[in-house]
């Protein structure tokens, strides 16, 4: 049963009780065999320093304070490469993990990297299973650094589940999410999670995406920050989330069929969702990074002209690899959480990205006024305006030439005066 507008409190959140607060911006990225080569993925068609190239020209874009990666080949030096060639370049602030290649297909594996100015890794651990290492990493904010429970950790999760469309393979990753859910109740505290990565989930009523999502234990339930739950597979209404694959045609390395599926995520636990260890997911900012929702079982670069990135970009997202790039950003600091806990904001959608306008997507069981409200991060209310609505499905759409880049919070009040509110990063 869907949650109407009017069923849901959520106090705006002021800075003024915050302090060392920062946003960080996570990515995730199956980089297609990097430094991998097969009998049809060669030194050619697969050519690591023509991958590397793109690959600059995609951080550069993103900026990613936590990069983790899928299919890069168990090779230390690899990983040394992407750090050194792609990520500082005229920097020296990203640092990486230590490698991990225990499970049975470790010839490719995960690797985190992250903003040295930002982060410290504190520890890392990984889950094997019978097809490739879950890697976990747990970090810490440098911005509120302290002494616990002051300093800000949260841990990331980074998993490339077994890949294919059978029945046993789908019963493969429900085997390793239960490897890794018994492990994060058995040796893991409660905190801020995130998990990111190639599931190769097909639609959400799979098993392993149904354990995610419904698990029993709450500290390790895990949530879209989109909502965007269905049947993604082959599904035009899920078209602005797919993530695979931006290719039709191919050089022998990259898989074809345009984009219909959903395969890359970020999910969050409670804590992240509802900022209330000092983490807070910026939902409104999740995006698949070259997906403009126009390009539906084709690739990338087919007509219509896909201008949601640069054209260099475009151009480097298709060549390097058959997956887009997800990525969303969190504040971590300083006083993030909301007073009252929603079930769903399902009913609530911001579309995005946030720059000329803000168009906003809301389900409401009653007719009437309502109120659109802007607030800076100081508290300070900076737009004010007024729809009429009605029952139902309302589009609502708003310019945003006259407000300057950065952090927000959009908040909706309808005629009973009940009130929805989201965090928001406009102009990025």
């Amino acid at each position: 049963m869907k949650k109407s507008l009017a069923t849901i409190l959520i106090a705006v959140c002021s800075a003024a009780s915050s302090f060392s607060q920062d946003t960080l911006t996570f990515m995730h990225y199956n980089l297609l065999n990097y430094g991998n080569f097969t009998s049809y993925c060669t030194a050619s068609n697969n050519n690591i320093n023509s991958k590397t190239e793109y690959l600059r020209t995609i951080a550069a874009y993103a900026k990613p304070d936590v990069f983790t990666v899928n299919e890069m080949f168990c090779n230390s030096n690899l990983a040394d490469k992407i750090m050194d060639e792609a990520l500082n370049v005229g920097t020296d602030k990203y640092e990486r993990a230590e490698i991990t290649c225990v499970s049975f297909a470790a010839s490719l594996t995960n690797m985190l990297f992250y903003n040295s100015d930002k982060l410290g890794l504190a520890s890392q651990s990984y889950v094997e299973t019978a097809v490739r290492d879950i890697n976990i990493y747990k970090l810490y904010s440098k911005t509120e650094l302290g002494y616990d429970p002051d300093t800000v950790f949260f841990r990331c999760i980074l998993a490339h589940l077994k890949a294919g469309s059978d029945w046993d393979d789908a019963q493969e990753r429900e085997a390793e999410v239960e490897l890794l859910l018994t492990a994060l109740s058995e040796d893991y505290q409660p905190g801020n999670y995130f998990f990111l990565g190639d599931f190769n989930i097909y639609h959400s009523s799979e098993g392993a995406f149904q354990k995610l999502i419904n698990n029993p234990n709450t500290d390790f339930r895990f949530h879209d920050p989109v909502s965007r739950i269905g049947q993604w597979h082959n599904d035009y209404e899920y078209r602005d989330v797919h993530t695979q694959s931006t290719h039709t045609s191919s050089n022998g390395c990259a898989s074809t069929g345009g984009m219909d599926d959903r395969f890359d995520f970020i999910l969050i636990n409670g804590n992240v969702k509802y900022g209330n260890r000092k983490v807070a997911a910026l939902s409104s900012t999740y995006k698949a990074i070259g997906q403009d929702g126009q390009h539906f079982n084709s690739s990338i670069i087919s007509s219509p002209t896909n201008t949601s990135v640069p054209a260099d970009v475009l151009n480097a997202l298709y060549y390097m690899s058959d997956h887009l790039p997800v990525s969303m950003k969190a504040l971590a600091g300083g006083d993030v959480g909301i007073e009252e806990l929603p079930e769903s904001l399902s009913h609530l959608r911001i579309i995005n990205p946030l720059e000329d306008k803000l168009e906003i997507l809301l389900e409401s069981n009653i007719a009437g006024n309502t109120d659109l409200m802007i607030y800076d991060y100081t508290g300070r209310l900076v737009v004010s305006e007024t729809f009429d609505i009605s029952r139902g499905e309302n589009y609502l759409s708003f310019p945003l030439t006259k407000l300057e880049k950065g952090l927000y919070v959009v908040q909706l009040k309808t005629a009973n005066n009940r009130a929805v509110a989201e965090k928001v990063v406009i102009g990025e």
